[in-house]
């Protein structure tokens, strides 16, 4: 390989790490969408994170019932939730009604 080719391929390599790197860094709260597979589509990324690859806060994930009565719903395909976002870290704290 040519010096002008490995110069090429060190400018794409260091655009894709800087890419990647930018979401990882990220801090704070985003809004997704649980697909019917219930893997988890974040508003901020370009892709999905598969089911089992993302954090549910128990309640969310369970719902709540008081009395027999079932006073929050359990995650379901569909519902757009708020995330917590913590580096790579993507937890789903609610959903959005």
């Amino acid at each position: 390989m040519s010096s002008g080719g490995i110069n090429q391929f060190m400018r794409e390599l260091d655009k894709r790490m800087r890419e990647i790197s930018a979401y990882q860094s990220t801090s704070g709260a985003v809004l997704g969408t649980i697909l019917p597979d219930f893997s988890l589509k974040a508003d901020n990324l370009p892709y999905v994170i598969p089911s089992g690859s993302y954090s549910v806060c128990r309640t969310v994930r369970e719902g709540i019932r008081i009395g027999g009565e079932e006073i929050l719903k359990p995650l379901a395909a569909g519902d757009r939730v708020l995330v917590a976002v913590y580096g790579a870290e993507y937890v789903v704290i609610d959903v959005i009604d």
